[in-house]
């Protein structure tokens, strides 16, 4: 059976867009990070409003309420009916004392049938796989690890070679995409 690693932030859960709704009132946000053409919104801030949103982030159990990408339920009960092992591979904050169980529970509320199915590691390719989906995929974990790179598509990662997927294309060409890894991996 198909291991599919599925990333927490980006791909199941909409971490850039409730980031922006929240410190809304506390900076005023570029428009080109609006844009998401790079990997951290905090790349366009000066260090103080960095600051600001780092401590948002690391002080109001953040990753607890993040809302749920679109297609991104349906995908997984899609993949799951198909008969693919999911996992959520996700890196907690270091500096979130509270994101590792508030991932995990995040996990619970929202795809109950991967509560138990949830790896938290500051080194995904630690984690053995098929694929894994993510927003930004490092290339030093990806050229040691089992899985192959799909890269969930922003404009930041458009760059980036390999397969890329959202959800509005539907479950079916990320398990057409599984497939062709594991025959080009025989």
């Amino acid at each position: 059976m198909s291991r599919i690693l599925l990333d927490m932030d980006g791909v199941l859960a909409d971490f850039d867009g409730k980031l922006f709704r929240d410190t809304g009132t506390l900076i005023k946000w570029p428009e080109e990070a609006l844009q998401r053409n790079r990997r951290y919104c905090t790349d366009y801030l000066e260090e103080r409003e960095a600051r600001i949103v780092r401590d948002h982030i690391e002080s109001t159990r953040f990753f607890r309420t993040l809302p749920v990408i679109s297609g991104a339920r349906q995908g997984v009960r899609e993949l799951e009916r198909m008969g693919f092992d999911l996992w959520v591979v996700s890196k907690p904050l270091p500096a979130d004392y509270f994101s590792p169980s508030d991932k995990v529970a995040w996990i619970k509320d929202h795809f109950p049938t991967l509560a138990r199915k949830v790896i938290l590691t500051q080194d995904k390719s630690l984690v053995d796989g098929t694929i894994l989906l993510d927003d930004a995929i490092k290339t030093r974990e990806a050229a040691v690890a089992s899985w192959a790179p799909v890269h969930y598509a922003y404009p930041h990662n458009s760059h980036k070679e390999g397969y890329r997927f959202t959800w509005h294309y539907g479950a079916g060409t990320l398990a057409n995409i599984t497939r062709r890894v594991e025959e080009s991996n025989r």
